[in-house]
């Protein structure tokens, strides 16, 4: 089966996007959503035509229902992780076409009421969940109260509306910049980490009108069965191609139960390889399906910051890294190895091979929080794993072993 691979070229009319309530005096050009379609599209929406909703929910119902033709919505923060507000939304869309990818650097303000409170006087921050998970460090130094709502715009225009006092408590909001300037607030500092970035997907219902002549990506989901090397014998035939492999996650395809897994493969300039890989995926039942052919348009200079920021974590796994995966049912005491690797297919095909010859079944599979430093893989409990760790050392896969506690929602180093 040849699939051709349709290409995406021109500027909607109108975009929506979550952002702040304008009732309230949000303005959508303020969220980072309104910041990365501009940068996406190289053009300044005016406010006539973009249409804001409070929430990713609102946004991918809008988009379902045909209100709304093409969105930008959030789905990957380096920091926080998965945006699950926009997966668990996005899930199930089968009408959906990604057609456009954008990485931005995300400076999340510390905004305060007036000119004269300072980071002392600070008791509460206010923002959405991700905003508030970038910037746990200060959250935790000064033991400040979290109050999450759905958009960080929407923190700015609450704080402003409050003067500054919400619930009793000196309150600062986490948004961009520019929420903090259209509401007279001042920043005391920007409190996300350096290289802090989200990627933002262009999403339609409507595959007619190109946004691009020079795609780059890929984006399918395929099924595999629930048995030992499934998963390997699918990225073995990826890899014959030559493809290389930038995300992998089985928790952004919908019918998760199903062991759906989510792919975006670099094109390379060609779509000949791609045809293949896709056809044989077809032929031998994983049922794979393209979910959209898009340009990444992420500044090269985004990129350079993402990477030189990237590169110098550690390998052990860091417990902000396993947040991206709260709210899935990963099982209690399950063993959670994170072996390094790269983003090609080559890559994590020689990976999965191990388990494979030792019999060993994937429970789940999913690259880190940060893209590029290697995946982790969820095996049942009982099984004996020290044979596959001391393989994957032995061929040069760096792996730390743990176990997941499900009475915390996290991860703790194996004995």
């Amino acid at each position: 089966m040849s699939q051709q691979l349709e290409i995406y070229q021109h500027i909607p009319e109108h975009i929506a996007l979550q952002a702040g309530s304008p009732d309230d005096g949000a303005d959508p050009r303020d969220s980072f959503h309104g910041i990365a379609t501009d940068a996406y599209f190289g053009h300044e929406f005016d406010l006539s035509q973009i249409h804001p909703y409070q929430n990713h929910e609102q946004l991918v119902e809008a988009l379902r229902s045909g209100r709304e033709d093409y969105i930008c919505i959030a789905v990957d923060n380096n920091h926080s992780g998965r945006v699950l507000t926009a997966i668990t939304a996005l899930r199930g869309l089968e009408a959906a076409h990604i057609i456009g990818k954008i990485q931005i650097e995300v400076e999340q303000q510390l905004l305060v009421f007036g000119t004269n409170t300072q980071l002392e006087d600070v008791r509460q921050v206010t923002s959405q969940s991700p905003a508030l998970l970038q910037i746990k460090d200060y959250t935790d130094r000064y033991d400040w109260k979290e109050l999450p709502i759905e958009d960080t715009v929407q923190s700015a225009v609450n704080v402003r509306k409050n003067g500054g006092i919400i619930g009793g408590l000196v309150t600062a909001a986490v948004a961009s910049k520019q929420a903090g300037e259209r509401n007279g607030l001042s920043s005391l500092r920007t409190a996300s980490p350096e290289g802090n970035a989200t990627t933002f997907w262009i999403v339609t219902t409507q595959p007619t009108n190109p946004l691009t002549d020079n795609p780059t990506h890929v984006a399918i989901t395929f099924n595999v069965a629930n048995e030992a090397g499934s998963l390997y014998k699918a990225i073995d035939i990826i890899a014959e191609e030559g493809l290389n492999m930038t995300d992998l996650d089985s928790h952004l395809a919908p019918e998760h139960a199903r062991r759906s897994f989510f792919a975006e493969l670099e094109l390379g300039g060609s779509d000949t390889a791609f045809n293949r890989a896709i056809s044989k995926l077809v032929n031998r039942g994983y049922q794979a399906r393209v979910h959209g052919v898009y340009e990444d348009r992420t500044h090269p200079s985004t990129k350079a910051l993402v990477e030189k920021v990237n590169g110098h974590l550690p390998d052990a796994v860091k417990n902000v890294r396993w947040n991206g995966r709260q709210g899935w049912d990963t099982p209690h005491d399950s063993h959670v190895l994170y072996v390094t690797g790269n983003n090609q297919a080559g890559s994590l095909r020689d990976i999965l091979k191990v388990p494979y010859e030792h019999g060993v079944n994937l429970l789940d599979l999913s690259r880190p929080i940060e893209a590029g430093r290697g995946f982790f893989l969820v095996i049942d409990q009982a099984v004996e794993v020290r044979p596959v760790i001391d393989e994957l050392l032995s061929g040069n896969h760096p792996t730390s072993h743990y176990r997941y506690d499900s009475s915390i929602g996290d991860l703790a180093l194996a004995a």
